[in-house]
């Protein structure tokens, strides 16, 4: 059996035709950005993305009114 992965936190800026994640651990450090298109195949990548970085905590999600 594998141990869990570390606890970090998403946050996602959304655009009209993109949508901007970030990731970062429970001290603030970042571990990584992204750029994904808001299609279909574009949040799955995104999902995928997010959940590559271990156990999230929390999702911040910033909408706009596009």
């Amino acid at each position: 059996m594998t141990a869990p992965g570390p606890n970090v936190y998403a946050g996602i800026d959304t655009h009209q035709n993109t949508n901007h994640v970030g990731i970062s651990n429970e001290v603030g450090k970042k571990l990584g950005d992204k750029e994904f298109p808001t299609t279909s195949t574009g949040y799955k990548a995104l999902l995928d993305f997010v959940l590559g970085f271990g156990t999230i905590i929390a999702i911040g999600i910033e909408g706009t009114a596009s």
